[in-house]
């Protein structure tokens, strides 16, 4: 007699998907769905690490044009959420 495993659901219950057969179709769509969501927010995310850089490169510009006189004021940025 073989043993059970506590626990784990048996080889033969319907439940459990067999080498060579197919998925549901259910998960194609949703597997997609999946990578398109993390290919979206790592471009966010780079999208996100370039706009910072860029914000810091015109700052730093702007302190340099002040500092020679080419303008007058002073510099400050603030992270704005648009509603």
């Amino acid at each position: 007699m073989p043993l059970k495993a506590r626990s784990m659901i048996p080889e033969d219950d319907p439940r459990v998907a067999q080498i060579g057969h197919p998925a549901p179709p259910w998960l194609v769509n949703y597997a997609d769905l999946m990578t398109e969501l993390v290919c979206f927010f790592v471009i966010l995310y780079a999208l996100s690490a370039a706009l910072n850089k860029n914000m810091q490169n015109a700052q730093e510009q702007i302190k340099e044009m002040i500092e020679k006189g080419q303008m007058a004021g002073q510099v400050k940025m603030d992270k704005e959420v648009c509603g």
